[in-house]
C-alpha cells in the first residue's frame, strides 16, 4: 500500500486508457452489428420480395388453368352430348397439352 502519488497517477492513466479503448471497441462493436441487422434486414426484403413475384406467378399459372379446365369441362359436355369430338376440339386439348408441358418444364428449370 505504499504507493506514491506518481504511481497511482500512472495507474489512473493506464485505466482511462484501457477505458477509451474499451469504449471504441465497443463502438466499433456495435456499429458491426447494426451493419449486420441492415445486412440481414435488406436480403430478408430481398426474399420477401422474390416471393411475391413467384407467388404473382402461381396466381397468374393457376387462373390460366383454371380457365383451361373450364373450357375442357364445357367441351366434354359438348362430346358428351353430340357423341362425337370434332378436330378443333382435338387441335385445341394437343395446343394446350404442349403449352402446360412447356411450362412445367421452364419451371423444373429454373428451379
Amino acid at each position: 500500500m505504499g504507493e506514491t502519488t506518481e504511481e497511482l497517477q500512472r495507474e489512473v492513466e493506464d485505466l482511462r486508457s484501457e477505458n477509451e479503448y474499451l469504449k471504441d471497441e465497443v463502438e466499433e462493436l456495435r456499429c458491426e452489428m447494426l451493419e449486420m441487422r441492415d445486412m440481414f434486414q435488406e436480403e430478408e426484403v430481398y426474399q420477401l420480395q422474390e416471393l411475391r413475384l413467384q407467388l404473382e406467378q402461381a396466381k397468374k399459372t393457376c387462373r390460366i388453368l383454371q380457365y383451361r379446365l373450364r373450357k375442357a369441362e364445357r367441351r366434354s359436355i359438348r362430346v358428351a352430348q353430340t357423341g362425337q369430338v370434332d378436330g378443333e376440339l382435338v387441335r385445341s386439348l394437343e395446343h394446350d397439352i404442349k403449352v402446360w408441358t412447356r411450362q412445367e418444364s421452364a419451371k423444373t428449370s429454373s428451379v
